[in-house]
């Protein structure tokens, strides 16, 4: 999984409606967007969630590729 898409998924499980913006894949560099901020150390957590679940699920993936 990219770590965009790890930063992206872990800020929409905290916080679906959340807007932001990142740049060069920083959380650094958030800038919010009428969403509330949200603790760097807290998304961090989340995207090992995130990396987790996704990590847990590879044999789904793997085996819908046989089936197509």
């Amino acid at each position: 999984m990219e770590i965009w898409e790890k930063q992206t998924k872990a800020i929409k499980a905290i916080n679906p409606d959340a807007k932001f913006v990142i740049r060069e894949n920083d959380l650094t560099t958030i800038e919010w967007r009428d969403t509330t901020p949200i603790p760097i150390a807290e998304i961090e957590a989340k995207m090992v969630e995130v990396q987790t679940e996704y990590d847990n699920n590879q044999y789904q993936r793997d085996l819908s590729l046989i089936h197509i």
